[in-house]
């Protein structure tokens, strides 16, 4: 090898290589993540949890979800990331509405029924009353609402296999 080829070898490779990291380096946490609320003792530390990646609207008297993040954002070719995440809130009563945005009336899904009742059976504070009811919104989440009660579970995800 000559001594030219070296020197353009070593020119390219100083820019090129930088440049190509530099969508490897950013400052935005990663998010990936698979949390159960119950990893959790402290009812604050669940609440700031669950706001890194959903929007609560209203006060949070009792919160608990099952969150499954992969962020994709990061690294040489960053993409959509993929999600499944899963939570149940109680409210005041009148701020329900606050937490459905464009509700569709929906079906029972029953599975969506079971998962609802395994995250909050064994959870002192979460007694059902009355009919829910059920609503699919326009960001594709499916939702149950026991208004009586000021509960509200979602269910978003963005697998086909998904709510």
């Amino acid at each position: 090898m000559t001594n030219a080829y070296l020197v353009r070898l070593g020119v390219v490779s100083g820019l090129v290589l930088p440049a190509l990291n530099v969508g490897c380096w950013d400052d935005k946490p990663n998010l990936t993540t698979d949390t159960d609320s119950r990893a959790f003792v402290d009812r604050a530390k669940k609440l700031g949890f669950l706001r890194r990646y959903v929007k609560l609207p209203t006060e949070v008297r009792n919160v608990e979800f099952s969150i499954v993040y992969r962020d994709n954002s990061h690294g040489l070719v960053p993409g959509p990331s993929d999600w499944d995440i899963r939570y149940i809130v109680r409210v005041d009563p009148q701020d329900v509405d606050a937490w459905l945005y464009d509700p569709r009336p929906a079906k029972l899904r029953p599975e969506s029924e079971a998962r609802l009742a395994a995250m909050i059976d064994d959870r002192p504070g979460w007694r059902r009353t009355g009919r829910p009811t059920y609503f699919r919104q326009r960001d594709r989440a499916y939702v149950i609402v026991y208004r009586k009660d000021g509960i509200v579970y979602k269910e978003l995800s963005t697998t086909p296999s998904g709510p």
